[in-house]
């Protein structure tokens, strides 16, 4: 288990609990101002928001080293990974939108506000459970990435959906051999 943490002395790190049992180990390559969620991907880097520089972080295994870093467009605590790990989706507190970002290298793509607005203070972006790829098919008839929001107030999770605002040229492949 590897838990986000902002120290008393206003550092933030990233603390590994192997097996999720005690103790925890500071990751000792990640330092960060205000650390988001920790997410992985296939190849186990770990990648994580940074609110008080503004970045999206890729830090390499073993975390040791310096992080490939990315521009954020806003406050975004949550960045999960797409099912297809092609895309990042960044609930973005600041502007009410959801911030999508190219991935590999967290290149912003485009944002979308679905409906939504800053006082609605997205915070959260998951994918949803019945994911864009079905057995590795594009959701028949569909043109469509679904999320689920989750709202700071948890009494709601509201569905958007996101229309991708380009074409993605390697998905319209797959999806023609499928």
């Amino acid at each position: 288990m590897f838990v986000s943490n902002l120290q008393s002395n206003n550092v933030g790190n990233v603390i590994e609990f192997p097996g999720g049992a005690m103790p925890g180990t500071a990751l000792t390559g990640v330092s960060l101002n205000l650390p988001g969620t920790p997410v992985f991907d296939a190849s186990n880097n770990l990648i994580i928001s940074d609110w008080g520089r503004a970045t999206i972080d890729v830090f390499a295994p073993p975390y040791s080293g310096s992080p490939t870093t990315s521009p954020l467009m806003g406050a975004s605590i949550w960045c999960p990974l797409g099912h297809n790990q092609a895309r990042i989706f960044c609930g973005d507190a600041e502007n009410g939108s959801i911030d999508v970002y190219a991935y590999p290298g967290a290149t912003y793509l485009y944002s979308n506000t679905g409906g939504l607005s800053p006082s609605a203070l997205v915070t959260g972006v998951a994918p949803s459970p019945a994911a864009p790829f079905l057995s590795g098919r594009k959701r028949p008839g569909t043109e469509v990435e679904d999320y689920l929001l989750l709202q700071p107030t948890f009494d709601y999770v509201r569905r958007a959906v996101i229309r991708p605002a380009t074409r993605c040229a390697k998905l319209d492949a797959l999806w023609a051999k499928t």
